[in-house]
C-alpha cells in the first residue's frame, strides 16, 4: 500500500546507497548525492535536487518537508539520484495526499 499524508503533515526522505558488488553493504555517495527531488501532483516542484543528509555510511535523509494545510491532494513524486563513482542511481517513488 502506498504512503499516505495528510494536508499539514510532515514527510521524511530516506536513502540507503547499497554497493554493486553485493547489495547487502552500504556504500557512501558521491560527494553532493544523493539528491531528493519532490513534486506535488500539479507537477510544480517542492523540493528540487536538494543535496540529502548523511547519517552514517551509505545512509541519507532528507531532514523534512512539511505539506502545506492547503497542499494540493493527490499523488505526489519523489525522485532520488544518487552517484557513486561512476555509478549513477535513480529511484522513483511517491505517496498520496489525502
Amino acid at each position: 500500500m502506498a504512503r499516505r499524508y495528510h494536508q499539514g503533515q510532515t514527510v521524511y526522505a530516506y536513502y540507503y546507497n547499497y554497493s554493486d558488488e553485493d547489495q547487502t553493504t552500504l556504500v557512501d555517495c558521491d560527494s553532493g548525492y544523493p539528491k531528493y527531488t519532490l513534486t506535488d501532483s500539479d507537477g510544480t516542484a517542492k523540493v528540487d535536487a536538494q543535496a540529502m543528509t548523511k547519517t552514517a555510511t551509505g545512509t541519507y535523509k532528507y531532514d523534512t518537508y512539511d505539506i502545506p494545510s492547503d497542499g494540493t491532494m493527490g499523488w505526489w513524486n519523489e525522485l532520488v539520484e544518487a552517484r557513486t563513482n561512476t555509478d549513477i542511481t535513480i529511484i522513483y517513488d511517491g505517496f498520496r495526499v489525502i
